[in-house]
């Protein structure tokens, strides 16, 4: 039985374009782009043909749909290179935390994530709190802007309790 290859698809410079990404060495940054279906495809081909050289991504003001955010996740859990992911102010909401969870504990080479002025409220932060006691290598996890409730849950999950020898 012969093997179907499907070739790429190419990208149109309109999609590009719609994009909007900046490209600066291995940081990628793309803002204030809705990353509807079709440029969530676009930039997750993008991602599979360069995510080897990307360390950092910056995806900071924009609106990601469900859809978008799982096929992103898809692509940045088996990411090797990926060290910083930015998704300040995109309307992620507990099921895109959810996923972001689930990169965050596929990926061990993050160690930045920034997912500040989002809407993640509880479920969300439980997701992400359970993630980062898989993926212990992460030093950084800001979500300044996070509903009060969320931040002080995530606080509480996330910051180790300081190490208090037992006196003897």
């Amino acid at each position: 039985q012969a093997v179907k290859h499907t070739a790429p698809r190419l990208i149109s410079n309109r999609l590009l374009k719609k994009l909007g990404l900046i490209i600066a060495g291995t940081t990628w940054k793309i803002s204030n782009a809705h990353l509807d279906r079709e440029l969530a495809q676009t930039l997750c081909e993008l991602l599979r043909s360069n995510g080897a050289t990307i360390t950092k991504l910056y995806l900071s003001f924009n609106s990601i749909d469900e859809i978008g955010m799982f096929q992103l996740v898809d692509i940045l859990g088996k990411s090797s290179s990926m060290v910083l992911l930015s998704c300040r102010n995109c309307k992620i909401g507990d099921t895109e935390a959810g996923a972001i969870a689930t990169a965050i504990s596929r990926n061990r080479s993050f160690r930045i994530v920034n997912l500040d002025f989002n809407k993640i409220a509880d479920e969300g932060a439980v997701a992400i709190a359970n993630a980062l006691k898989e993926n212990n290598l992460i030093h950084e996890l800001t979500y300044v802007g996070v509903p009060t409730r969320t931040h002080q849950y995530l606080t509480f999950l996330t910051i180790p309790t300081p190490y208090v020898p037992m006196s003897m």
